[in-house]
């Protein structure tokens, strides 16, 4: 069974909300942010790959930074601007589109 989480533009897009520092967000300090969202109760990364992965990364940060979940990216449609990270039985997919 795959759930589908999914983030739209109702979610708006906003590139300046967190007070995280940005090397301290995605995997490693080099792996900067390149996407940003700010939904009603999560920030959402989308971050640089590397050599394990080099589609990037899915990061997910309550908005009450109790916790944070990185997952690697196995999706980018780029003419959607669409992300898709698979995390065992959980997909998130996320697009700043409807």
């Amino acid at each position: 069974m795959v759930v589908n989480k999914q983030v739209n533009n109702s979610d708006k897009l906003n590139q300046s909300s967190v007070e995280i520092a940005p090397d301290k967000v995605c995997p490693s300090a080099n792996l900067l942010p390149i996407r940003t969202f700010n939904t009603e109760k999560y920030y959402v990364y989308i971050c640089r790959g590397n050599n394990q992965n080099n589609m990037g990364y899915y990061v997910r940060i309550p908005k009450n930074l109790d916790s944070k979940i990185t997952v690697p990216i196995t999706q980018n449609v780029k003419q959607t601007e669409a992300y898709i990270a698979v995390n065992g039985e959980i997909t998130y997919q996320i697009t700043p589109y409807e």
